[in-house]
């Protein structure tokens, strides 16, 4: 009896064990195709872009998704049986996500406009599903090995490659042919909005993974990869993106300084920086009518006094770190209160921000808080945006505040209610509201700002608090931070949202607990 039941036990064993194989090949093959190929995917130079991304994303996902539904039903059910079966916290954001999905798809009016349509600036109930399914399985099968962070460079080092190219008025592979606009649509991921996304996921990432990486060649193949993305960052001009990079580059030196080689990484990271400014201003200097003008916080950063102190600076935390490791000591212990100082400014500025613009402040004409206004042509005339999607949100109804409006329905919205304003401010009507957050508000109300908000920043809390045991939860923060910081004047889009959500199954799967 003890025989048979040893070789049942073995059977199943060898059952789950055939299951972990073919999931983990299966979604290997994905992956690769995910970040090295959907990025660059077009079929008609710059133009249906939204089509191509969408349709590759369907069938390939889709396809993946059946293939290995067996291998995660087959899973489901031995837990079940064994009873190990529980519910995570981030399966909790992914069920209502999907239910609030749906229910508002089936409150909404034109169900099919809401789950199947989507324009370039929208993305359709039906992909935001299916990320959501993926995220599960890319959490369960899986890892960050060499291929899969090749995979990551490739693509992005094609569409750095593109942005470069094109912005210096080389229309690589003719793929501005007949655009009306090539100073702002650069690569295959069209306009530089979507590009500013796109670059602080994948250049966080790179940027963390450079820290940490021992291996020479990948070493090299990061920094590479590092110089490419600040090149690209600027060359794209867009605020968002260098702001966002900044900031990160200012959340990456918090964990560096955990280790003495970490931070020498660190400091290589800052060079590349510097370097990639240099060579800009090389270009700008010998080839100024073969690149596009920078204007606003682009143009100051390129400025050579700014690049020449910011030299300076370096060579002397340089030469600071390397005479002794007092230094790094001495800002390790501090980056607790530098941290909370930070948090309470940042809160404190918000809630200063809130209070000033919603008339429970009324400062003095000329003071420093009449400068808190939101202004129309605040942050290249977003303000103008916000306020109006703020004033929409205002006479919305309970339900409209619980569920939203769905996905689509905010370009149509804002037409009935502001179409000619926008129409005399813009010359044209508007898609999204430039702003991640408040997309999500108008799209799923509610009930979307908890799931999707509470699987990024339930990732970023979980990687805060294990980041010392775990290296590569360093990058996990690390590129979150990044992503939610572009996400206060960008908004998800088919060609990027994938990527964020396999990330985020890399973040909270066994992807993430393997060592470099």
């Amino acid at each position: 009896m003890k025989k048979v039941k040893k070789k049942q036990k073995g059977k199943q064993q060898q059952k789950i064990s055939e299951w972990e194989w073919f999931g983990d090949r299966l979604t290997h093959i994905y992956l690769l195709f995910m970040l090295a190929v959907f990025p660059a995917f077009y079929t008609n130079k710059l133009f249906h872009l939204t089509d191509d991304k969408e349709g590759f994303f369907y069938l390939f996902t889709i396809t993946y998704l059946c293939l290995l539904l067996p291998a995660f039903l087959g899973e489901f059910v031995e837990f079940v049986a064994e009873k190990k079966f529980s519910l995570k916290w981030d399966t909790v954001c992914i069920m209502l996500l999907a239910a609030g999905i749906l229910l508002t798809a089936c409150l909404a009016e034109d169900m099919e406009k809401v789950m199947l349509q989507m324009s370039s600036r929208t993305v359709s109930g039906m992909v935001f599903l299916l990320c959501g399914v993926m995220y599960l399985y890319v959490r369960r099968f899986a890892v960050t090995d060499k291929v899969i962070q090749s995979a990551w460079l490739a693509g992005s080092a094609i569409i750095y490659l593109f942005g470069i190219l094109c912005a210096c008025k080389i229309n690589f592979l003719y793929i501005q042919d007949g655009v009306s606009s090539p100073a702002i649509n650069l690569t295959p991921l069209g306009n530089t909005n979507f590009n500013a996304c796109y670059v602080c996921l994948m250049l966080a990432f790179s940027l963390g993974m450079y820290v940490l990486c021992e291996d020479r060649l990948f070493q090299k193949l990061y920094a590479a990869n590092v110089y490419m993305g600040f090149l690209f960052m600027h060359f794209i001009k867009t605020e968002s993106s260098m702001i966002a990079i900044i900031i990160g580059l200012a959340v990456l030196a918090f964990f560096a300084v955990e280790k003495a080689e970490w931070f020498e990484k660190y400091l290589q990271i800052a060079a590349l920086y510097l370097g990639a400014k240099v060579t800009i201003g090389v270009i700008r200097h010998f080839f100024a009518e073969h690149i596009y003008p920078f204007e606003g916080l682009g143009a100051v950063l390129l400025r050579w006094e700014i690049v020449l102190i910011e030299i300076v600076i370096l060579l002397l935390v340089y030469l600071g770190s390397r005479k002794s490791d007092g230094l790094l000591r001495i800002i390790a212990g501090a980056r607790k209160y530098i941290f909370f100082v930070s948090v309470l400014g940042l809160a404190g500025m918000v809630v200063l921000i809130a209070a000033v613009n919603l008339g429970w402040i009324k400062p003095d004409e000329g003071s420093v808080l009449n400068r808190l206004f939101i202004t129309d042509a605040l942050f290249n005339h977003r303000g103008f945006i916000w306020k109006k999607t703020c004033i929409l949100i205002k006479e919305e109804s309970p339900i409209q505040w619980l569920f939203g409006n769905g996905a689509n329905q905010y370009g149509a919205m804002l037409k009935e209610r502001f179409g000619e304003e926008c129409r005399e401010y813009f010359g044209a009507t508007l898609n999204d509201p430039h702003n991640e957050f408040l997309q999500t508000f108008m799209d799923m109300g509610l009930v979307g700002i908890i799931s999707y908000y509470g699987l990024l920043i339930g990732s970023l809390a979980r990687a805060i608090k294990t980041w010392k045991i775990n290296g590569m939860q360093m990058v996990v923060a690390l590129t979150l931070v990044v992503y939610l910081v572009q996400g206060l004047a960008n908004c998800y889009s088919v060609y990027h949202l994938p990527l964020l959500f396999i990330f985020l199954g890399f973040a909270n799967g066994k992807a993430m607990n393997n060592q470099v």
